[in-house]
């Protein structure tokens, strides 16, 4: 349980910075980028990522049918995710907000690599022994 939500956290306050990093590459204005960016970044950007991460991406991946392919419950969880990013900049915009959709899809996949990386074995070097041969 606390593996899906450390990557929701993640994911959710990752992605401001994210988003000021690419537009500042984008924009080529990199050396401009201040601590002003990043404080408007999480604070107009920063409710919208957590909401995704923890309302969207979360239940759109774990809620799925656990005999389902692993590659289909990604693509479900992509275009969820999508489509909801998608929505929620939509009252904010005069035309099909693709960003959102863009952004929506980078924090399902920031917060499925997150989750895959928790699930990763970490053994102790104590208990690594070798067997006694013959």
């Amino acid at each position: 349980m606390l593996r899906p939500v450390i990557a929701s956290l993640v994911a959710g306050l990752g992605m401001p910075l994210l988003a000021v990093v690419a537009l500042s590459v984008y924009l080529g204005r990199w050396s401009d980028l201040a601590l002003y960016d990043l404080r408007i970044a999480y604070l107009i950007l920063g409710p919208f990522t957590l909401a995704g991460a923890f309302l969207v991406a979360w239940p759109s991946y774990v809620l799925q049918r656990t005999d389902r392919p692993e590659l289909a419950k990604i693509g479900v969880g992509l275009a969820v995710c999508g489509i909801v990013g998608a929505a929620m900049v939509l009252p904010f915009s005069d035309r099909l907000p693709w960003e959102g959709a863009a952004f929506g899809a980078a924090t399902f996949l920031i917060w499925l690599a997150i989750y895959r990386l928790g699930r990763v074995p970490v053994h102790d070097i104590n208990e690594v022994r070798s067997k006694p041969s013959g």
